[in-house]
């Protein structure tokens, strides 16, 4: 998995005044589980959608259930833990 400091940007939504970076993703491309940070300071995660219903999960519209692998994640907090004690 890499962990980007200087981070490929991606347009959100076809807006180019809001860009999508790349904090973490388990493969050198765009085809796989990553983790992106908004221009806003939100993250979005790319991932396998799941069924909800197949494990029993009632969902509200609008909301998806996205399978990561647990290093992504894990690694994602442990680079962002130093970022998180300078501020």
């Amino acid at each position: 998995m890499a962990i980007y400091e200087e981070s490929p940007k991606v347009s959100y939504a076809g807006d180019a005044d809001a860009p999508l970076v790349i904090v973490g993703v388990t493969c050198g491309a765009q085809a796989c589980p990553t983790i992106y940070r908004t221009s806003s300071g939100t993250l979005l995660v790319q991932g396998k959608t799941i069924d909800p219903a197949v494990l029993g999960v009632d969902l509200p519209p609008g909301e998806a259930m996205v399978e990561i692998p647990a290093q992504l994640l894990a690694e994602f907090a442990a680079a962002l833990a130093p970022e998180r004690t300078a501020g």
